[in-house]
């Protein structure tokens, strides 16, 4: 649960899946839930699955505002290779 003062306060996900494990249809099931919750909310014009591993070192309102300013979706949008960086506009150097 988080504190009445968060963004996510009031947004948990509700799941029976149970402990999901890395890679195994759990994870398949986690995922289905949360997008199934986030295309159910109205209020819901943007959504972001991130690993613990994508987790930004940025603050929140500083991501969310860079995410929101984006009109196209983003899909893996870290680059892999040191070139991709100057072919994709969508990667900022500053998030």
């Amino acid at each position: 649960k988080y504190p009445p003062t968060s963004f996510f306060h009031g947004k948990e996900v509700k799941s029976d899946v149970g402990k999901v494990k890395w890679g195994g249809l759990s994870q398949v099931r986690a995922m289905k839930n949360l997008v199934r919750s986030a295309l159910e909310d109205p209020l819901n014009e943007w959504f972001c699955l991130m690993s613990e591993t994508c987790i930004p070192l940025i603050p929140f309102p500083k991501w969310r505002n860079a995410m929101l300013a984006n009109n196209k979706s983003i899909v893996n949008a870290c680059p892999m290779h040191p070139s991709e960086m100057e072919t994709d506009s969508r990667w900022k150097p500053s998030l």
